[in-house]
């Protein structure tokens, strides 16, 4: 239903969805919103990260878990819709979307590990998903480490998304072949702004990336730039900033909906999340989504 919201309550983070308790029949009613995160002049430990802002603020942040206070998965709301993604879900996006990383293998006793930057594919396996396919030159140390040591761990790092995918597995290499496949038995998912945490490997196998992935930072600049003003307004009425006197940018786009940056007059920092009424699977979708939230931004502050 398109009048009707949740509150949802997260770790340094405000949240808004558009779910679940009823609202009066008349416009849209008082918005319950909760937020049990402080802002950076507050506390050490909850503090946003410091987002320098251009005069205009009208700058495509990117970075996703530099406003997430955590990368866990948020339950879903009264109506079953889900605030964010997976935790999963967002590290099949990061090796998704990355081509590149560090492949690290050897080590023990007085050796060093051997670290090489190395390219990869995402395989398309049915019997292990996830794996990777890695170009390795034939004859190289990388190749000559990997005939007597399968043990890896590869590291994935996204600056777009602030965060990094570390999978520790193993290689499997053909002689005289430049390619070899890396099958991960531990998966972790790091942010620059949140803990670390452990993804079950079938969880990590059975999930699949946003499917916003390839436009995100397409829908985050139009937000930041062509709907300005309407993020502004968003922020001002769809969270519980309760000031004016506020700054915001959208730093990550997903199905289930956005995050946003927030500064304040005094230098504050703080963060939040606005969820989208429905799950959006492409671009088109969530533009769909995004003016649904701002005709009820726009309603609830005339009321």
């Amino acid at each position: 239903a398109r009048t009707r919201v949740v509150a949802v309550r997260l770790v340094r983070a405000s949240v808004y969805s558009p779910a679940a308790a009823k609202m009066s029949a008349a416009a849209y009613g008082s918005v319950a919103l909760a937020c049990v995160g402080k802002t950076a002049s507050e506390s050490r430990v909850s503090r946003a990260p410091a987002l320098t802002l251009r005069a205009s603020g009208r700058v495509p942040a990117r970075r996703a878990f530099g406003c997430l206070a955590s990368a866990t998965a948020e339950a879903p709301d009264a109506a079953g819709i889900a605030i964010r993604p997976k935790t999963s879900e967002y590290a099949r996006t990061l090796i998704n979307l990355e081509t590149s990383g560090v492949l690290s293998v050897g080590g023990g006793n007085d050796d060093f590990p051997l670290s090489t930057f190395v390219e990869y594919t995402e395989e398309k396996s049915i019997d292990t998903p996830g794996s990777l396919t890695i170009r390795i030159q034939p004859g190289s140390a990388l190749f000559e480490q990997l005939q007597t040591e399968a043990k890896c761990t590869f590291l994935a790092h996204s600056d777009e998304m602030g965060a990094q995918v570390t999978l520790y597995g193993s290689v499997a290499v053909d002689e005289g072949k430049e390619w070899a496949t890396l099958v991960a038995d531990k998966v972790q998912f790091a942010s620059e702004f949140a803990s670390e945490e452990w993804i079950p490997v079938e969880e990590y196998r059975g999930a699949s990336a946003d499917p916003l992935k390839d436009v995100t930072l397409k829908i985050v600049e139009h937000m930041n730039t062509i709907n300005y003003v309407e993020v502004q307004r968003m922020c001002r009425t769809l969270t519980d900033v309760g000031s004016e006197d506020v700054e915001a940018v959208v730093t990550w786009v997903d199905r289930c909906g956005f995050d946003v940056s927030m500064r304040f007059g005094d230098g504050a920092m703080r963060t939040a999340r606005i969820a989208f009424p429905n799950v959006a699977e492409d671009e088109r979708a969530a533009h769909s989504e995004i003016t649904m939230l701002s005709q009820m931004a726009w309603d609830r502050e005339r009321a």
